[in-house]
């Protein structure tokens, strides 16, 4: 992807991209020519999905979340006008990017200012599909993936992903009274049993997200993005497993020496 000065603050690693983080691993290790392309989609979904939590009402979240919907429009017609756009459009135009993901995690964040929990765990991962899934698409383009299976298997990955985080931060949300991180129907009919019950219906969610990627993960897709955070989330998921979702009062991570050792390993696969 051509870039100006002006647009190197996108370049990696950005601020979605911080050292330590599975995020910058992921990156790190993905070729270096498509790099930059990949901490760009990272980028945009993190500025994304900080607007439900940034804003004081739901309407002023649906504004900006509406706003981006247009300018997303603006990118594939050459006219953006955020500074982020410029790459954006550049970065659609030279690797035909389609514009339904983007637009998925639009209406993803939309859906979160509602705060619903949802119905069950099909409509959960669905819901997760939406958000990690299709930025997983756009990373996988990125990296060459073209078939329908490649695709396919990368917004699963991405949907997984998504569920092991949203389980690894479930007491973080809980306190902010977001509960789209768990099916309603594991919730219980009294919310404030909810933390003494949240380890059990947590290992519920993760046994189903499990299954989820062994049934998904066939080796079609083969980029190195998409893997290595795929890992991340399989060594995280195990983790979370240990402490038997001990995650009410504390948000459970993995070091980054560690997460830097399985990076490495997945990307010389």
């Amino acid at each position: 992807m051509s870039t100006t000065t002006a647009e190197t603050t996108w370049r990696f690693p950005n601020d979605a991209t911080p050292l330590g983080s599975a995020r910058y691993y992921a990156l790190r290790f993905a070729p270096t020519p498509q790099r930059d392309a990949l901490a760009l989609l990272v980028l945009w979904h993190a500025r994304l999905r900080v607007i439900p939590g940034a804003v004081s009402e739901a309407r002023i979240g649906a504004a900006k979340l509406d706003w981006w919907r247009e300018e997303i429009e603006r990118c594939a017609s050459g006219a953006p006008t955020h500074p982020l756009g410029a790459p954006l459009a550049a970065l659609i135009a030279e690797q035909t990017l389609p514009l339904a993901p983007f637009i998925e995690v639009i209406d993803h964040q939309d859906a979160r200012l509602a705060t619903p929990s949802p119905p069950d765990f099909e409509a959960l991962a669905a819901h997760a599909e939406t958000d990690l899934g299709a930025l997983f698409e756009l990373l996988a383009r990125c990296e060459g993936e073209r078939s329908p299976e490649s695709l396919r298997e990368a917004r699963t990955l991405g949907t997984y992903c998504r569920l092991i985080a949203g389980i690894r931060d479930g007491g973080w949300w809980w306190r902010r009274g977001q509960l789209d991180f768990i099916s309603a129907d594991l919730l219980p009919s009294d919310l404030e049993r909810l933390p003494e019950r949240l380890p059990a219906l947590l290992a519920t969610t993760a046994a189903r997200a499990e299954q989820l990627r062994t049934e998904a993960q066939r080796g079609a897709c083969r980029a190195r993005s998409v893997r290595i955070r795929t890992r991340l989330a399989r060594v995280l998921a195990a983790e979370l497993a240990a402490s038997d979702y001990a995650v009410v009062d504390q948000r459970i991570a993995l070091p980054p020496l560690r997460k830097l050792w399985h990076a490495w390993r997945e990307q010389r696969r």
